[in-house]
């Protein structure tokens, strides 16, 4: 794949994800259409499929939408297509209608079949890791599923949805994996298969667990879980936080993503 082609299958990867979830569709006129998530993870966004030029106009309904509403804006597309315009087009009626940027993510990815796994650690981690008692289990109970949830919850400092987890949790596509130490779930992890692209997603340590070596440990059994399947190319979204630590495992930055809320209304007055 080309690295547009690559760009689209990094989105389409996390919005199949987020329709798995669940998810309706706006169909705002031929040929362009929006897919919402009322739930968490609570986003709105543009038909990959979309044809059409967005128009000021044709924007007007997001008016109509929740308030938690998250809108992501990536630049991921050629300058002179019709995606970049309607990117841009929303970016605009966004700002125009007070949503404000709250966070921004990098596009990142990575070749599994072309890289060794990244095992260089701090000495922090080392030393945790010579004494290591920690395994990771795939969840299969419904008590896994709440467990995974509450430990994303707190992880991320936002609640996940349980019965978007439910609904991921029997997807064949979908796996959900817990990490433990000394018999304490201490992190979770994602991962959600399009076509042959692993979407690594939710990726999250608890506090006090950080500094371990645990994220890294998430990471490297997902990638050689790609390798056993022989997936040509892993995705994720990352976080400042992460950040690092992807670029030390061999992923490649894609593109950035901006992330739209709207502006709570000032109750001052």
């Amino acid at each position: 794949m080309n690295q547009h082609n690559l760009h689209v299958a990094n989105i389409a990867n996390l919005t199949h994800l987020w329709e798995e979830m669940r998810t309706s569709q706006h169909t705002i006129k031929d040929g362009c259409a929006f897919h919402l998530s009322d739930m968490w993870p609570n986003r709105y966004w543009l038909d990959l499929d979309t044809k059409a030029s967005l128009t000021q106009q044709d924007l007007q309904h997001i008016q109509s939408l929740p308030a938690n509403i998250t809108f992501p804006i990536w630049d991921a597309f050629p300058d002179d297509s019709i995606a970049a315009n309607n990117t841009k087009q929303l970016e605009k009626y966004l700002t125009q209608e007070g949503y404000q940027c709250t966070f921004h993510q990098t596009a990142m990815i990575l070749t599994p079949s072309f890289t060794e796994l990244a095992l260089s650690s701090t000495k922090k981690e080392k030393d945790h890791i010579e004494r290591d008692d920690s395994h990771i289990k795939e969840i299969s109970t419904f008590n896994d599923i709440n467990i995974w949830r509450n430990i994303a919850s707190e992880s991320f400092g936002y609640q996940v949805n349980i019965n978007s987890i439910k609904r991921i949790a029997d997807n064949k596509d979908t796996r959900l994996l817990i990490h433990y130490s000394q018999q304490e779930p201490s992190g979770v992890a994602m991962v959600h298969k399009t076509s042959d692209i692993l979407g690594i997603h939710q990726v999250g340590v608890l506090n006090q667990y950080r500094g371990k070596g645990i994220a890294r440990k998430l990471m490297n059994h997902l990638i050689a879980l790609a390798k056993e399947q022989n997936i040509t190319h892993l995705t994720l979204q990352a976080s400042s936080l992460g950040e690092p630590l992807y670029y030390n495992l061999g992923f490649k930055k894609q593109f950035k993503i901006r992330n739209y809320v709207k502006k709570p209304k000032d109750r001052s007055n």
